[in-house]
């Protein structure tokens, strides 16, 4: 009788927590937009990240730094659901490297702390990534009312006609920003320095509500909104009363 052979341990194939092929150009917009919000302070690692999400429902991407958020739906088609914080500034530099031939990239999460990004020519990095569970909680209000709709075209003029007026400076918080409120039926947008004001009155269609609030939009946010929306678009400025969408 022929000897036994002896079967070589092979270790079974992990299977990925997360699996999913995104569309290279709406993951490249997002992060041109994220890019503006995220911080960049190793002390807090996990806002220098952002958060993946893989469902049925879609693909989404999702980024805060605690005070105002950018959520953006992405292109592409899964594997295996799941969800996987990347590392925004590192992930940008690898897109903005890759051939122009480029059209799609896989995400891979195996489960042990770093995920594979492979390109459709096979070449493949890897990132670092964040528990997903530690990330902060996307904004979201269930009770929104409509505070204005408008062409974003007028709006972006209306920031930009008093936006060289904001007040850089946090530790006031009264001056930081930029303002916007209704009055005769028009969309009104202030700032100030604190010595000098500018205002634009812009026409828009919405419900009264605004004309009881004010809501001011923080510095960082207002100064990039040019960057943020596209002037093409219609927009909808929404709110819960405690924040705005």
């Amino acid at each position: 009788m022929a000897p036994a052979k002896k079967i070589a341990n092979v270790k079974p194939a992990i299977s990925a927590k997360l699996e999913v092929d995104i569309d290279l150009k709406s993951l490249k917009a997002f992060l041109d937009k994220a890019k503006l919000i995220c911080l960049r302070n190793p002390a807090l690692p996990v806002l220098t990240m952002f958060r993946l999400k893989v469902t049925t429902t879609g693909i989404t991407a999702f980024i805060t730094d605690l005070e105002s958020g950018l959520v953006q739906s992405l292109q592409g088609k899964f594997t295996t659901e799941g969800v996987v914080c990347l590392p925004v500034l590192e992930l940008l530099k690898i897109i903005q490297g890759l051939p122009k031939t480029e059209k799609r990239i896989s995400i891979v999460d195996k489960g042990k702390g770093w995920v594979d990004i492979t390109t459709s020519s096979g070449v493949v990095f890897t990132l670092p990534i964040f528990d997903a569970d530690e990330y902060p909680v996307e904004l979201a209000s269930d009770k929104t009312i409509e505070y204005a709709a408008l062409p974003c075209k007028e709006f972006l003029e209306g920031v930009g006609a008093v936006k060289g007026e904001m007040f850089p400076d946090e530790s006031m918080r009264a001056l930081n920003g930029m303002c916007f409120t209704s009055e005769d039926g028009k969309l009104v947008l202030v700032s100030t320095s604190g010595h000098t004001l500018a205002l634009a009155r812009l026409p828009y269609t919405a419900n009264k509500v605004l004309a009881d609030r004010k809501v001011v939009i923080p510095y960082k946010i207002a100064r990039c909104l040019d960057r943020l929306l596209d002037a093409r678009m219609g927009l909808t400025i929404r709110g819960d009363g405690a924040m705005i969408f």
